[in-house]
């Protein structure tokens, strides 16, 4: 077979790569997409090489960047998710910040002292909003 098949035809397996098919090359027998090698549909293998993506335990955006500097398979963002998801070492060691404190305003002295204004669209208008915050004048 020659080519590709045209986009009707395509089973789903293939489309990933159909959509890709202008940057895929072969070279030693090896499939690459860019500088990335596809790695087959051999679930073994993937969970192999996204254990040792995760081996440092990286956070999901240092995990993706390094995966997507070799490596290559349709849904490899999702298995790399939920690989961080179900890891309780990342999930302990996460970021988790720290909620802003609230800082109440102080009361203004007089009015026009401190105005609040928005500019939102309320049903393709937009419109002007602005509130004393003394007297809460809008």
């Amino acid at each position: 077979m020659q080519g590709w098949p045209s986009s009707r035809n395509l089973d789903d397996e293939v489309r990933p790569f159909a959509r890709k098919k202008t940057e895929l090359t072969i070279e030693d027998d090896v499939l690459l997409w860019g500088q990335r090698v596809v790695i087959p549909q051999d679930p073994d293998m993937r969970t192999r090489i996204v254990d040792e993506l995760h081996a440092t335990h990286p956070d999901i955006v240092k995990m993706k960047a390094l995966a997507r500097s070799f490596v290559w398979w349709p849904g490899i963002d999702r298995c790399l998710e939920q690989k961080v998801r179900t890891c309780s070492v990342c999930q302990e060691h996460q970021n988790n910040p720290q909620a802003a404190p609230i800082h109440p305003w102080e009361f203004p002295e007089r009015p026009w002292m401190r105005i609040h204004i928005d500019y939102p669209s309320i049903e393709n208008q937009d419109v002007l909003i602005v509130v004393d915050a003394h007297c809460k004048w809008i």
